[in-house]
């Protein structure tokens, strides 16, 4: 027996929720993605460094290697970093006297001297980039940047990257 709705008509039976297809596509193209991009937005709120391009502090021995240098000068006290979230880099720097860092840039890069002009809040910058007749063996990209301190020593700043 069928039973019929006030208008006259058959009564037919609804599915459940589950088994339309428009709940399907509607699951499936809005809110999956909506979840998707709300979990990524969590993530970046709180994580500190979502790309981990903060520098991590590393053995000074393994950045110069990492830098192609072999030395540093004799007592500096050197904090040696390294990290890129896409190009990797390492960070070198300590202060010395200026005959010290002077010797060891000869003895380090011999035939290139440090540049006053063209440097950008530094007193002294040289940068050796790959494939130059000095550059590092390991490809990298090194930028040197000196700051007289005015009592006889300098802080400097290596960086060496890959481009």
């Amino acid at each position: 027996m069928n039973e019929q709705s006030v208008y006259g008509r058959p009564l037919t039976e609804r599915r459940a929720p589950r088994r339309r297809a428009w709940f399907w596509i509607v699951l499936g193209v809005v809110v999956l993605p909506l979840l998707a991009f709300s979990a990524v937005v969590v993530l970046f709120l709180t994580s500190d460094d979502p790309f981990g391009a903060e520098p991590d502090l590393i053995d000074c021995a393994e950045a110069l290697g990492a830098a192609g240098l072999e030395t540093l000068p004799a007592g500096a006290e050197p904090e040696c970093a390294e990290g890129g979230f896409q190009d990797a880099f390492v960070t070198i720097d300590f202060v010395a006297p200026q005959a010290d860092v002077d010797a060891w840039l000869r003895t380090e890069l011999p035939g290139t001297e440090l540049q006053a002009e063209g440097c950008v809040d530094v007193d002294g910058c040289l940068q050796v980039g790959y494939g130059e007749p000095d550059a590092p063996e390991n490809g990298w990209t090194l930028d040197i940047d000196t700051v007289d301190r005015a009592d006889g020593t300098v802080a400097v700043a290596v960086a060496a990257y890959s481009l």
